[in-house]
């Protein structure tokens, strides 16, 4: 069953991917592809039984918390560390899952939470900034209008 929140995520990062890909810097690249790998993972290997994710889904998200850490030491872009800290958020709701401390749409909701809209947040603040950072580049290079000069 399918709600609104699912289907908004779902197009959201059906759209942002292939944005970022297009437009997108090396930096920006790379995360896309490791939130695209994640995601695609993520419904390949997760259970189906009801309990919640599963333990393959819950080694996908270290090695996608791993991957944006390693992007955000090697890049020191703002939105690669909050990527990276939204990642952990997820790991971190796996581990309270599996102690027991949390019922199972508790669980899940956590996982949807910082694991696909706070990496999509990210990916896409660190789009506006690639996007606001071209503009002033652009802005700084054009010619002046004839209409300004005296």
């Amino acid at each position: 069953m399918y709600t609104t929140w699912a289907i908004f995520g779902r197009c959201w990062g059906i759209g942002l991917v292939p944005y970022i890909l297009i437009r997108g810097g090396p930096a920006e690249r790379c995360g896309a592809v490791i939130y695209a790998l994640g995601w695609a993972a993520t419904v390949i290997f997760q259970s189906r039984e009801g309990n919640g994710p599963g333990i393959w889904v819950f080694l996908i998200d270290i090695l996608v918390m791993i991957a944006y850490v390693v992007l955000s030491a090697k890049t020191r872009k703002i939105w690669t560390l909050f990527a990276a800290a939204f990642a952990l958020a997820a790991v971190l709701c796996h581990i309270a899952g599996y102690l027991g401390k949390v019922n199972v749409v508790t669980y899940v909701t956590g996982i949807t939470l910082w694991g696909g809209y706070g990496l999509k947040v990210a990916l896409t603040g660190g789009m506006i900034a690639l996007e606001l950072d071209r503009y002033r580049q652009w802005r700084l290079n054009r010619k002046p209008d004839r209409l300004l000069q005296p």
